[in-house]
């Protein structure tokens, strides 16, 4: 079984901000959707050494989404829906993103990828008021677009109601805890940008029955890691 660290999985992009990544088995659907770009994305692993391209491709893809993140909140036309709790990303609040939006990440050439709310996206999605928008905000238009179910303001609220709402109460109702200890259920919840999806770590198998009766959301997925270990400082 997976050892495990840190409790809650960080905020989007995180990829964004480290150097050193390995490759992932991508979606062999959705690597030709845009000409030029993969949609494979890299995960982080100390022993993998990264081509100069890359890291002048993660380098600027770090600065359009810093540019990006200094834009809002977003005052467009595209406005989300209200935010139902208070979890934040980047101190972000779900209400304060476009309603386009539905995270991003690297590619396996340092690019970065959009994920773009489906009812939004279309093929040629260039000529979009949108993607204009979008580009304008990160002064730059070297990043692609990918189609997901959910945007950005959904997955943050789908956060706020598992730590903090009614999803929370349903699962502490049912005796299921969340913690870091062992003795816990559920010991970790956080975004995946990649998946479109909030990921709930649980620590045993049996659970994962018991856990989906209660939060029966396609957003959430459930995945087993094991023990966790707390490490001292």
């Amino acid at each position: 079984m997976r050892k495990k660290i840190v409790l809650v999985a960080s905020a989007v992009c995180i990829a964004l901000l480290l150097g050193i990544i390995i490759k992932m088995n991508g979606d062999s659907k959705t690597v030709l959707a845009d000409e030029g770009y993969s949609f494979v994305k890299y995960e982080v692993n100390s022993e993998t050494v990264v081509s100069n391209e890359f890291a002048e491709n993660q380098i600027k893809s770090a600065e359009m989404h810093t540019l990006f993140l200094k834009s809002l909140p977003y005052r467009g036309s595209y406005k989300a829906s209200e935010a139902i709790g208070k979890y934040t990303v980047d101190l972000i609040g779900a209400e304060q993103f476009p309603d386009y939006y539905a995270g991003c990440y690297i590619n396996e050439d340092g690019k970065l990828i959009v994920q773009i709310k489906k009812s939004y996206y279309e093929k040629n999605y260039q000529g979009c008021a949108w993607y204009k928008e979008l580009a304008e905000m990160m002064k730059s238009n070297d990043f692609a677009c990918h189609p997901v179910k959910y945007n950005y303001t959904e997955l943050i609220n789908g956060m706020s109601d598992i730590t903090e709402g009614s999803l929370s109460k349903k699962l502490k109702k049912e005796g299921i805890e969340m913690g870091s200890e062992t003795e816990y259920d559920i010991v970790g919840i956080g975004l995946n940008d990649y998946l479109n999806c909030i990921e709930i770590e649980i620590r045993r198998e049996e659970m994962t029955g018991k856990i989906k009766e209660i939060v029966n959301n396609e957003m959430y997925k459930i995945v087993v890691v094991g023990d966790v270990v707390v490490m001292d400082n």
